[in-house]
């Protein structure tokens, strides 16, 4: 297995045969039933590789962990179909950059803030119990809402 540098960081890539993909996600087929999608090879290497990473992704990061197995359109429509199905969640971190997570227990993303280091770039998500009270104006209507914090990370702070 080779590594690939992501932001200041090694990650180790993902393009293995699939049997030799262990995890919960392989041993119980029915969370993929329950959700009525397949689970297909890319699916299960997305996953695998969101599940193991420890922080939020972007799609190039994911692409160059699977590997050159699947081509980028395949990938993008599994992570939008994992996305839809509330395997994963996406963070606007700022315009034009997006990353992925999993999911806990596969299941949507419950309401939680995310931390965006300035210096590495990577994202993770804050899951302790949060409350956000915003007022919004009479007549206006939310459709969605980010909270992401800024700063350094442990290891950028030590760096």
């Amino acid at each position: 297995m080779r590594n690939i540098v992501a932001g200041s960081r090694e990650i180790p890539t993902f393009a293995i045969a699939l049997q030799n993909i262990s995890g919960a996600m392989e041993q119980d087929d029915s969370i993929w039933k329950r959700h009525q999608l397949r689970p297909t090879p890319c699916r299960r290497m997305v996953m695998e590789c969101l599940d193991t990473s420890g922080r939020a992704m972007s799609e190039r990061e994911i692409r160059l962990a699977v590997g050159e197995e699947f081509d980028r359109t395949t990938l993008y429509r599994n992570m939008i179909s994992l996305e839809e199905n509330g395997f994963i969640h996406r963070i606007v971190v700022a315009q034009g950059v997006v990353k992925y997570a999993a999911n806990p227990d596969n299941q949507p993303a419950q309401r939680h803030a995310h931390f965006f280091c300035k210096h590495c770039g990577n994202v993770w998500c804050l899951r302790q119990a949060q409350t956000f009270k915003v007022e919004i104006p009479l007549g206006f209507q939310v459709e969605e809402e980010e909270i992401v914090v800024r700063g350094l990370c442990r290891a950028c702070q030590e760096a």
